[in-house]
């Protein structure tokens, strides 16, 4: 039978097949949904639920966990769509998160019952890594590999983030996990994750604080208070993309710390805010250049033209020219990325910074316009009767 309308649940982050192309479960059957030209194709699976999907646009693959006792994955190629091969038995009950590396190579499992471990899987053979089974200690919820070195992997739950390293001794590899620089005591909600560019990985807290780890160790690089509580971050190009309750968005200049802070749990307990400059006097790790207030649009535009809920999360498209956000309402929006404020030495060469700071109102007014294009809405329950 043809699908000629489909109503399901999306999951986030949106996982992308191709710089268009993203991949999502609809039932038993896998979507292919171009966000270029909305068309979608569907594939059948033999699954009978699925729940858990992921997707590498740099080898145009997707994979997809079965429910049920004993899951299993199964990984095809998007282009053909052919199934490529299937990993049995992941776990007992419950396989927490699938995810890429970034080049495609390795497909990442982390199970969190009964067992509560990670497995790492070779793509071109479909066989698990020797040495790549790691017991955990606790369950964790998400896997979140660094996109510029697959050795790399942050593993998140709602209260403790704790990274782990991969090194490749002979024929074998060397899988550890990193000691947590933040206190287990500590009381902590993380609302959201980003690995930077530069090698850190940042997280945020519904209290509002924002933390820097070392990739590489684990260490604790810096803590700092944001303006509100953080609902997603996103590095988009070189700034990093903050999103607050109220639907606004900050777009920061960083430069974030190498070095680990000699008193972690001091820095974690006065926590400066985001601008605050450095002990030393400096200039802190964060400074303001943006502000988008996404609820502006709501004044005089029809629904379809206006977000009607919160932003749930950002993320940047596979070619880094766009954002997508999601709402907490289902809705799926683009905008693309906001350009650096012009300098008045560019415009009226008095030198000095033009628009930092600046609040981008979305009604066009003034000289930029920002555009907000409605992709999908998806609704954020299953449906139980129709």
């Amino acid at each position: 039978a043809d699908f000629h309308a489909s109503f399901a649940p999306v999951s986030t982050p949106l996982t992308f097949v191709s710089p268009d192309v993203v991949c999502c479960a609809v039932g038993s059957s896998v979507c292919l949904w171009n966000i270029a030209d909305g068309t979608k194709e569907y594939i059948p699976t033999t699954a009978y639920s699925i729940s858990k999907v992921c997707a590498n646009p740099a080898k145009g693959l997707f994979a997809f966990c079965e429910g049920g006792t004993s899951p299993q994955a199964f990984v095809y190629n998007a282009e053909t769509r052919k199934l490529l091969f299937t990993l049995p038995n992941l776990t007992e009950l419950e396989l927490a998160d699938i995810a890429f590396s970034s080049c495609g190579s390795r497909l990442y499992a982390l199970s969190r019952a009964t067992s509560k471990r990670l497995r790492v899987f070779s793509t071109a053979t479909g066989q698990p890594l020797p040495g790549c089974d790691l017991e955990l200690p606790q369950r964790f919820d998400k896997v979140a590999v660094f996109p510029a070195h697959k050795d790399r992997v942050a593993l998140v739950r709602s209260s403790a983030v704790r990274l782990v390293s991969i090194q490749q001794s002979y024929q074998t590899y060397i899988t550890k996990l990193l000691p947590s620089a933040v206190p287990a005591d500590a009381d902590i909600v993380i609302s959201a994750y980003a690995w930077a560019p530069t090698g850190q990985f940042v997280f945020a807290t519904r209290q509002g604080a924002l933390v820097v780890l070392d990739g590489a160790t684990g260490a604790l690089l810096y803590a700092c208070q944001s303006p509100g509580p953080i609902a997603s971050i996103a590095f988009v190009g070189k700034q990093l993309l903050t999103a607050h309750i109220g639907n606004l968005i900050r777009l920061w200049d960083y430069d974030l710390p190498q070095e680990p802070v000699e008193d972690a749990l001091a820095m974690l307990q006065q926590m400066p805010a985001m601008e605050d400059p450095l002990a030393d006097g400096s200039h802190g790790p964060c400074t303001l250049g943006r502000l988008l207030d996404l609820d502006s649009i709501a004044q005089g535009r029809p629904v379809g033209e206006r977000l009607t809920g919160q932003v749930a999360y950002c993320q940047v498209t596979p070619d880094g020219g766009s954002v997508v956000l999601t709402t907490a309402e289902g809705e799926v929006w683009c905008f693309a990325i906001p350009q650096p404020p012009r300098r008045r030495s560019e415009s009226d060469g008095s030198g000095g910074a033009a628009g930092a700071n600046e609040t981008i109102k979305l009604d066009g007014a003034g000289e930029e316009q920002f555009v907000l294009r409605m992709l999908s809405w998806f609704h954020t329950h299953p449906i139980s009767d129709a």
